[in-house]
């Protein structure tokens, strides 16, 4: 390991570092000492099979038109286009379009965890509510627009994390999302089950 803080520092954000960490999970996953999961590495022949025959019914043996997986198509009907569009009519810098992109991405990926089967948003254009993880999207992405991640009301399209942390943000993100107490999955109530609230500072947003 290295000796010096810097030297921890820069070695705990690479990725040799992670998979470090991911293998002592995974032994202790191996061990049967997780708390909330076990392994049965016996099954996965049977994993392989599974995923395999879905791929064949589903796409058959073209697999390029496989699509890959990532947020970004979790924001369904091509949600995002108008905000990209509206950014280019203003003339808006492209690092800072992709700063604001990233803000977005991972704001909405922290903030699914999972809303269960019965839980659905409708968004603000009407038409069907979406559920699991699309629908956690378009809430994100609804409230990212309306600047509700924003400490700086001349831009709403910006994610602060003290402001993201705060318990006022916490109880309108709930009630914007509207959800319901048989939610099994929401993650802020999952916290409050386990372990008492702890408070910290998060840092603000660097720019």
């Amino acid at each position: 390991m290295p000796a010096s803080n810097a030297d921890t520092i820069a070695y705990l954000r690479s990725l040799p570092s992670i998979r470090e960490r991911c293998g002592r999970v995974f032994a202790l996953a191996e061990a049967g000492k997780l708390d909330y999961w076990t392994v049965d590495l016996a099954q996965q022949d049977k994993i392989v099979e599974f995923v395999c025959g879905l791929i064949a019914r589903d796409f058959g043996t073209d697999y390029a038109s496989i699509p890959p997986h990532g947020r970004w198509r979790h924001f369904v009907g091509g949600r995002v286009d108008p905000l990209l569009s509206a950014w280019d009519d203003a003339a808006v810098d492209p690092l800072e379009k992709a700063r604001r992109l990233v803000d977005l991405m991972v704001t909405s990926v922290l903030l699914d965890a999972g809303a269960g089967n019965d839980w659905k948003f409708q968004p603000k254009d009407g038409g069907d509510k979406i559920g699991r993880s699309e629908g956690l999207a378009v809430g994100s992405l609804e409230m990212f627009e309306q600047g509700m991640f924003s400490g700086d009301a001349a831009q709403p399209c910006r994610v602060d994390g003290a402001l993201c942390f705060s318990a006022l943000f916490l109880y309108a993100m709930a009630a914007r999302l509207t959800l319901a107490r048989s939610t099994q999955r929401w993650g802020c109530r999952r916290s409050r089950q386990r372990r008492s609230p702890r408070r910290c500072k998060s840092p603000t947003r660097t720019r």
